[in-house]
């Protein structure tokens, strides 16, 4: 509730400022209220277009309630901001994961790694597309075992790999 009414009276002293209606989105999506959120987030964005991260969260509301189109569109709009966004990449590679669009979930990881080459969690991503839905199986291997250099603690990553050698 603090930090609710700092920014609530933060925006009562400038309430054009498209920053302060995300950091409202952001308070409003920790406490649960979804709609309050995308409200705030899509204020926000009308006052600063600009603002990459409110089309992310966005993206991510729409997201947990299972619209997935209107998510895409808002990763769509965020990376035509900055083509290079990773986390705007990523989330749109997931999206179409849920989506079962696995070809364009594959493209998009790309896109991540064509930023990034070894950007572990892309890597692993793409490591399971390839070995699970029609890939290159030794390309399966290479992602995963870069995955594994990147995060090598991470149990996820650690699954890929073993699920991957152990179809080999």
């Amino acid at each position: 509730q603090v930090a609710l009414d700092r920014v609530t009276k933060q925006l009562a002293l400038a309430p054009k400022s498209g920053g302060l209606q995300y950091l409202l989105g952001e308070v409003q999506l920790a406490r649960g209220e979804q709609q309050q959120a995308e409200t705030a987030f899509m204020k926000a964005l009308e006052l600063e277009p600009n603002l990459i991260g409110a089309y992310v969260q966005l993206a991510r509301v729409y997201v947990a309630s299972k619209r997935y189109d209107q998510a895409l569109g808002k990763l769509n709009e965020a990376l035509k901001v900055n083509p290079k966004n990773i986390v705007a990449l990523m989330l749109t590679g997931a999206v179409y994961e849920q989506k079962q669009e696995m070809t364009k979930a594959r493209e998009a990881y790309e896109k991540v790694m064509a930023v990034n080459p070894r950007f572990a969690l892309a890597a692993n991503n793409l490591a399971y597309l390839h070995s699970e839905h029609g890939g290159d199986k030794e390309k399966a291997l290479e992602l995963a075992q870069l995955a594994k250099e990147g995060l090598p603690d991470d149990p996820r990553v650690s699954d890929t790999l073993g699920w991957i050698l152990y179809k080999r």
